[in-house]
């Protein structure tokens, strides 16, 4: 009697990738396909940014990017009858001086390496089958796959275990400073490489992008207005304490701004700090309002700084988010500045009404 294959048994083994054996003809060892290796993975993670002033320990880009890498047609093939097999997945570059213990305040577990680019090292943790979860397949010596890990079989398995894809995540972490402009990752050096039972030399995976600081810069004189002149008063127009002067609109310019263009990427906030300076003091932080200079011989009134909105006090001494930069170009930071009424009507006494602040943009 003639048998007929169903048509789609051919079809399910080839996708599993699963090839039956006799356990009495197991190699107990892995060994290459149809060619030899190793291969060579480059997982490529794309056009990053990071704010200039992010702190260390802050990711460069997403957390935990997923890859997806073939074999290029090399495959590794892996079977035993119980015999103990074992993966290492080592760091091939060398492991961040100092401990990193936060990412983005997550606690971080594993080894940070250093990329080609000064302060940015990488976390790679490899996916399916080498993180433990899929049954049938490799165990974890410790409690997680982040490189650098081992793993290991010591069941008999029943089907020859093929390697050729391989998945996994890696986080970009801030380790220092970053230098100015596109930095691109080098695909040509191996941040990890990893053995198998009987083959010490497998595979490697290094990889490839770029990461840009994302910043403006300011020109020699940024100010719209420097000194910015609150005009000549009479002492009559100050009446009782928290009286004030009309609002005078300046800005700072920030030219040559680059950040990431991509919609839902990385956002930078310029930020300014503005400290009294020049004998001048803060008066009220919060209220934006600080005390003239030493040179002044007015008396009874400071000064204050509000936003754009000519309501809102611009806090001293601290950064005060300014919003998002544009990807290019250039944006303004506009505010108004005033004279504030610091006491008794009859404290004010007229004379020169000058003061000083210094400004510094972060961006965060």
């Amino acid at each position: 009697m003639s048998k007929r294959l169903l048509p789609g048994a051919l079809f399910t083994l080839a996708a599993s990738a699963l090839m039956p054996f006799d356990t009495a003809y197991a190699t107990n060892s892995c060994y290459w396909g149809t060619n030899p290796g190793p291969i060579h993975y480059v997982a490529n993670v794309g056009t990053l940014f990071i704010p200039r002033d992010a702190k260390v320990g802050d990711p460069v880009g997403p957390i935990e990017q997923p890859f997806l890498q073939s074999g290029g047609g090399l495959s590794i093939h892996c079977e035993t009858d119980g015999t103990r097999l074992t993966f290492e997945a080592a760091a091939k570059a060398i492991p961040v001086p100092g401990p990193i213990a936060r990412v983005n305040g997550t606690p971080m577990s594993g080894t940070l390496l250093e990329t080609n680019i000064a302060g940015v090292g990488a976390l790679i943790k490899l996916g399916d089958p080498y993180d433990g979860f899929t049954a049938g397949y490799w165990k974890l010596s410790g409690s997680e796959s982040t490189v650098p890990f081992n793993a290991f079989i010591d069941f008999s398995t029943p089907f020859v275990l093929q390697h050729s894809l391989l998945r996994g995540v890696i986080t970009l972490v801030k380790t220092g400073p970053i230098g100015r402009g596109m930095q691109p990752l080098d695909s040509g050096k191996e941040m990890i490489s990893a053995s198998f039972t009987g083959l010490p030399n497998a595979f490697s995976l290094a990889l490839s992008g770029s990461v840009t600081q994302a910043e403006c810069t300011l020109s020699a004189n940024p100010v719209s207005a420097d000194p910015v002149k609150l005009g000549d008063w009479s002492t009559t127009q100050f009446t009782g304490e928290g009286d004030t002067t009309d609002p005078v609109p300046f800005s700072i310019a920030l030219n040559s701004c680059i950040s990431d263009p991509l919609p839902g990427g990385t956002v930078t906030n310029a930020h300014i700090r503005l400290e009294p300076m020049a004998g001048s003091t803060t008066i009220d932080a919060d209220l934006g309002l600080f005390s003239l200079g030493s040179g002044s011989t007015a008396r009874g009134v400071g000064i204050q700084i509000l936003g754009r909105d000519a309501a809102t006090p611009v806090t001293l001494n601290t950064d005060v988010i300014q919003g998002a930069i544009p990807a290019s170009g250039g944006m303004l930071l506009e505010f108004n500045a005033l004279y504030y009424q610091t006491g008794a009507t009859a404290d004010v006494s007229p004379g020169s009404a000058d003061a000083s602040l210094a400004f510094t943009i972060t961006y965060k």
